[in-house]
Protein backbone atom coordinates (compact mmCIF):
# COMPACT_ATOMS: atom_id res chain seq x y z
CA UNK A 1 0.00 0.00 0.00
CA UNK A 2 1.41 3.23 -1.39
CA UNK A 3 1.10 5.64 1.92
CA UNK A 4 3.40 8.47 0.32
CA UNK A 5 0.56 10.03 -1.24
CA UNK A 6 -1.49 10.15 2.04
CA UNK A 7 1.07 11.42 3.57
CA UNK A 8 1.62 14.60 1.11
CA UNK A 9 -2.10 15.65 1.35
CA UNK A 10 -1.55 15.29 5.21
CA UNK A 11 1.26 17.50 5.07
CA UNK A 12 -0.09 19.92 2.56
CA UNK A 13 -3.75 20.11 4.79
CA UNK A 14 -1.63 20.59 7.57
CA UNK A 15 0.49 23.35 6.14
CA UNK A 16 -3.17 25.05 4.93
CA UNK A 17 -4.42 24.69 8.68
CA UNK A 18 -1.45 26.08 10.07
CA UNK A 19 -1.71 29.29 8.07
CA UNK A 20 -4.86 30.44 10.31
CA UNK A 21 -4.49 33.28 12.59
CA UNK A 22 -7.05 31.40 15.01
CA UNK A 23 -4.93 28.75 17.21
CA UNK A 24 -8.32 26.89 18.43
CA UNK A 25 -9.92 26.60 15.22
CA UNK A 26 -6.27 25.57 13.91
CA UNK A 27 -6.40 23.00 17.10
CA UNK A 28 -9.73 22.10 16.01
CA UNK A 29 -9.26 21.67 12.02
CA UNK A 30 -6.29 19.33 12.93
CA UNK A 31 -8.70 16.98 14.92
CA UNK A 32 -11.47 16.98 12.26
CA UNK A 33 -8.55 16.15 10.33
CA UNK A 34 -6.43 13.37 12.58
CA UNK A 35 -9.92 11.62 13.03
CA UNK A 36 -11.04 11.69 9.67
CA UNK A 37 -7.61 10.28 8.90
CA UNK A 38 -8.08 7.42 11.34
CA UNK A 39 -11.69 6.60 10.09
CA UNK A 40 -9.90 6.25 6.04
CA UNK A 41 -7.09 4.11 8.04
CA UNK A 42 -10.17 2.06 9.24
CA UNK A 43 -11.88 1.43 5.76
CA UNK A 44 -8.57 0.66 4.52
CA UNK A 45 -7.80 -2.01 7.26
CA UNK A 46 -11.22 -3.79 6.46
CA UNK A 47 -10.12 -3.82 2.34
CA UNK A 48 -6.80 -5.36 3.25
CA UNK A 49 -8.90 -8.21 5.56
CA UNK A 50 -11.36 -8.66 2.85
CA UNK A 51 -8.69 -9.26 0.41
CA UNK A 52 -6.97 -11.37 2.98
CA UNK A 53 -9.98 -13.61 3.63
CA UNK A 54 -10.76 -13.80 0.17
CA UNK A 55 -7.09 -14.79 -0.79
CA UNK A 56 -7.07 -17.64 1.71
CA UNK A 57 -10.86 -18.63 1.09
CA UNK A 58 -12.21 -17.48 4.62
CA UNK A 59 -16.03 -17.13 3.29
CA UNK A 60 -17.38 -16.65 7.01
CA UNK A 61 -14.97 -14.08 7.73
CA UNK A 62 -15.20 -12.26 4.19
CA UNK A 63 -19.01 -12.18 4.62
CA UNK A 64 -18.81 -10.94 8.00
CA UNK A 65 -16.96 -7.82 6.90
CA UNK A 66 -20.07 -6.18 4.71
CA UNK A 67 -23.55 -5.29 6.17
CA UNK A 68 -26.50 -8.05 6.11
CA UNK A 69 -27.89 -6.11 3.20
CA UNK A 70 -24.72 -4.94 1.07
CA UNK A 71 -24.74 -4.66 -3.06
CA UNK A 72 -22.54 -4.91 -5.26
CA UNK A 73 -22.31 -3.68 -8.94
CA UNK A 74 -19.84 -4.68 -12.02
CA UNK A 75 -19.31 -4.43 -15.43
CA UNK A 76 -20.19 -8.50 -15.53
CA UNK A 77 -23.38 -8.34 -13.67
CA UNK A 78 -26.62 -7.58 -15.51
CA UNK A 79 -28.49 -6.57 -12.08
CA UNK A 80 -26.52 -5.67 -8.81
CA UNK A 81 -26.11 -7.95 -6.13
CA UNK A 82 -28.00 -7.43 -3.13
CA UNK A 83 -26.94 -8.97 0.02
CA UNK A 84 -23.90 -9.98 1.73
CA UNK A 85 -24.83 -13.73 1.14
CA UNK A 86 -25.37 -13.55 -2.43
CA UNK A 87 -21.60 -12.05 -2.84
CA UNK A 88 -20.46 -14.49 -0.78
CA UNK A 89 -21.58 -17.11 -3.31
CA UNK A 90 -20.73 -15.29 -6.36
CA UNK A 91 -17.21 -14.90 -5.24
CA UNK A 92 -17.34 -18.43 -3.95
CA UNK A 93 -18.45 -19.58 -7.61
CA UNK A 94 -15.25 -17.19 -9.49
CA UNK A 95 -12.46 -19.25 -7.19
CA UNK A 96 -13.67 -22.57 -8.35
CA UNK A 97 -13.33 -21.08 -12.03
CA UNK A 98 -10.27 -19.51 -10.94
CA UNK A 99 -9.11 -21.73 -7.79
CA UNK A 100 -5.76 -19.80 -7.27
CA UNK A 101 -7.44 -16.15 -7.60
CA UNK A 102 -5.56 -13.79 -5.68
CA UNK A 103 -6.07 -9.69 -4.93
CA UNK A 104 -3.86 -7.29 -3.54
CA UNK A 105 -4.26 -3.82 -2.65
CA UNK A 106 -1.82 -1.46 -4.68
CA UNK A 107 -3.52 1.91 -3.20
CA UNK A 108 -6.55 3.46 -1.32
CA UNK A 109 -7.35 6.60 -0.47
CA UNK A 110 -11.09 8.43 0.84
CA UNK A 111 -12.98 10.58 2.66
CA UNK A 112 -15.72 9.83 5.14
CA UNK A 113 -17.48 6.44 4.73
CA UNK A 114 -16.17 6.56 0.80
CA UNK A 115 -13.04 4.79 -0.26
CA UNK A 116 -11.46 4.21 -3.64
CA UNK A 117 -9.24 1.13 -4.30
CA UNK A 118 -7.16 0.16 -6.48
CA UNK A 119 -7.32 -3.78 -6.52
CA UNK A 120 -4.24 -6.42 -8.53
CA UNK A 121 -5.94 -9.50 -9.51
CA UNK A 122 -5.04 -12.44 -11.33
CA UNK A 123 -5.73 -16.09 -11.80
CA UNK A 124 -5.53 -18.76 -14.01
CA UNK A 125 -9.19 -20.46 -15.94
CA UNK A 126 -9.20 -24.01 -14.24
CA UNK A 127 -12.84 -24.55 -14.04
CA UNK A 128 -15.68 -24.12 -15.62
CA UNK A 129 -17.65 -20.35 -16.40
CA UNK A 130 -21.23 -19.90 -16.87
CA UNK A 131 -21.94 -17.08 -19.24
CA UNK A 132 -25.35 -16.43 -19.44
CA UNK A 133 -26.49 -19.93 -18.79
CA UNK A 134 -23.69 -21.14 -21.48
CA UNK A 135 -20.88 -23.26 -19.80
CA UNK A 136 -17.55 -22.35 -21.25
CA UNK A 137 -14.83 -24.99 -20.24
CA UNK A 138 -11.57 -23.82 -18.35
CA UNK A 139 -9.09 -22.39 -20.71
CA UNK A 140 -6.13 -23.28 -18.65
CA UNK A 141 -4.94 -19.46 -19.23
CA UNK A 142 -4.12 -16.69 -16.49
CA UNK A 143 -5.37 -13.25 -16.42
CA UNK A 144 -3.88 -10.60 -14.31
CA UNK A 145 -5.56 -6.84 -13.60
CA UNK A 146 -5.96 -3.69 -11.79
CA UNK A 147 -9.35 -2.76 -11.24
CA UNK A 148 -10.73 -0.19 -9.01
CA UNK A 149 -13.74 -0.20 -6.31
CA UNK A 150 -15.33 2.65 -4.90
CA UNK A 151 -16.51 1.62 -1.56
CA UNK A 152 -19.09 2.57 0.68
CA UNK A 153 -19.15 2.03 4.73
CA UNK A 154 -21.42 1.89 7.42
CA UNK A 155 -19.87 1.63 10.62
CA UNK A 156 -16.67 -0.74 10.11
CA UNK A 157 -18.76 -2.85 7.23
CA UNK A 158 -18.83 -2.85 3.72
CA UNK A 159 -22.64 -1.38 2.77
CA UNK A 160 -21.72 -1.12 -1.51
CA UNK A 161 -18.81 -1.63 -3.86
CA UNK A 162 -18.90 -0.95 -7.35
CA UNK A 163 -16.06 -2.14 -9.17
CA UNK A 164 -14.65 -1.10 -12.98
CA UNK A 165 -12.75 -3.43 -14.37
CA UNK A 166 -11.65 -4.40 -18.15
CA UNK A 167 -13.92 -7.13 -18.70
CA UNK A 168 -12.82 -7.63 -22.64
CA UNK A 169 -8.85 -7.68 -21.74
CA UNK A 170 -10.12 -9.99 -19.35
CA UNK A 171 -11.59 -12.25 -21.99
CA UNK A 172 -8.77 -11.84 -24.17
CA UNK A 173 -5.88 -13.37 -21.64
CA UNK A 174 -8.25 -16.20 -21.28
CA UNK A 175 -8.26 -16.81 -24.63
CA UNK A 176 -12.38 -16.79 -24.61
CA UNK A 177 -12.25 -13.03 -27.11
CA UNK A 178 -9.89 -11.66 -30.21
Amino acid sequence: MNTFKRSLFIVGFGLALAACNDSASTEMQTDALVEAEEEVDAHIDVVEQRLAACNSKDWAKWEALHVTDATRTAPDLAEPLTSAAAMRTDIEELVVTFPDYHLELVEAFGLGDKLVARIHTKGTMLGPIDFNGFEVPPTGKSFEQDWVAILTFEGDKIASIDEFYDNYGTMVQLGLAQ
